[in-house]
């Protein structure tokens, strides 16, 4: 840390977000905001594996245009992913969940997923991303993820 220099991202994300919610000039009706649809190709239901150095996680992802991307990591409850890239090709996303091995399961942490697809398989990092409060910084550490759609 610089000394003299107090900056938490997550906090300025969280100030930011309880200001527009209180700022009537920034409010949009839901009809307004577009939504991204996923690709024909990769609806439907996907299971597979986060693997982490110290353990594999079962997962289980479901793509679908009238309810959106929920993914459930064995042991944790179904949280919903708010992808923001989206194409036939490529995944980019983060949900509220954890990768709990060793080093980060300490830290509060939630999951960055960036997956490629490639025939019947998504597959790519799913990155657990942390705050450590100690040190006023973010803590990440990565994991390989391969689903096959069922």
């Amino acid at each position: 840390m610089i000394p003299g220099y107090d900056f938490n991202p997550w906090a300025l994300a969280a100030t930011d977000r309880l200001e527009a919610a209180t700022d009537a000039s920034v409010e949009q009706a839901e009809d307004d905001v577009p939504t991204q649809q996923f690709p024909e190709e990769l609806l439907g239901r996907w299971e597979g594996q986060i693997v982490a150095y110290d353990r594999e996680i079962d997962v289980s992802l479901v793509l679908s245009n009238d309810e959106g991307a929920r993914i459930k990591l064995s042991g944790q409850e179904e949280r919903g992913v708010d992808f923001s890239v989206i194409s036939s090709v490529f995944l980019f996303g983060t949900f509220q969940g954890s990768i709990p091995t060793s080093d980060i399961a300490r830290y509060d942490n939630w999951v960055r997923l960036a997956v490629r697809h490639a025939g019947h398989k998504l597959s790519g990092q799913a990155t657990a991303v942390g705050w450590r409060e100690d040190r006023q910084t973010d803590c990440e550490l990565s994991s390989w993820i391969e689903l096959v759609r069922k």
